[in-house]
């Protein structure tokens, strides 16, 4: 399954401007186009997806929507009416999960972004979640949404000047100062770049 149209050279250069979080390396194929591992996708908007169970856990629990083992069970929240109890990673990845709903309102956020309907629908519908106290505003860049890097309580959080001026921006911006606990921090980068954006998310 090809992830949009990023070829190798960014896809590479977006995993070695991220060294503090371990990922997986996406499987290239012959036209240098990424391609998912078959049982454990890549996110490109969350990366570091199945690290320290962020988002998936390993299962062999059978999947509610393509009755396979799921090898990596989604452990985040479904918003609709009738979640299904067990999701794969590769079912949330190919669209099978948002084809299961159908017409159906459902998300896998509780967030607002503003982007286009094909970024919309891949950041909503084919992205897992990531935990939250409070619906949150996704960072978006140039039209772009950001990567999810890393929570403030996050051995994985890195620090520097460039963090820290987001951290300090996300402050200010809730009209806190610029000295809150990085405890309530979410952290994201610029896609393909070097730019930070801090969200704070208070429990």
């Amino acid at each position: 399954m090809c992830i949009d149209q990023f070829n190798r050279r960014h896809i590479l250069a977006g995993l070695a401007a991220l060294p503090f979080v371990s990922i997986t390396k996406p499987i290239f194929a012959a036209d240098g186009k990424v391609m998912s591992q078959p049982d454990r996708p890549y996110f490109r908007f969350v990366p570091g997806a199945y690290e320290n169970n962020l988002c998936f856990e390993r299962s062999d629990k059978k999947c509610d929507i393509c009755a396979k083992a799921c090898l990596w069970k989604y452990n985040g929240n479904i918003y609709a009416v009738n979640d299904p109890d067990t999701v794969c990673a590769r079912c949330i990845a190919d669209g099978n999960l948002a084809k299961h709903f159908g017409a159906e309102t459902f998300g896998l956020h509780d967030m607002e972004v503003d982007v286009s309907p094909p970024l919309w629908e891949e950041i909503n519908h084919r992205t897992p979640g990531i935990p939250t106290y409070n619906a949150i505003t996704w960072p978006v860049i140039n039209g772009v949404p950001c990567a999810f890097v890393a929570a403030g309580d996050s051995s994985d959080f890195p620090r520097g000047s460039d963090v820290d001026a987001a951290v300090a921006d996300a402050w200010r911006e809730r009209g806190l100062g610029d000295q809150g606990e990085l405890r309530y921090i979410l952290l994201f980068r610029q896609m393909n770049g070097k730019d930070y954006r801090a969200v704070v998310d208070l429990d």
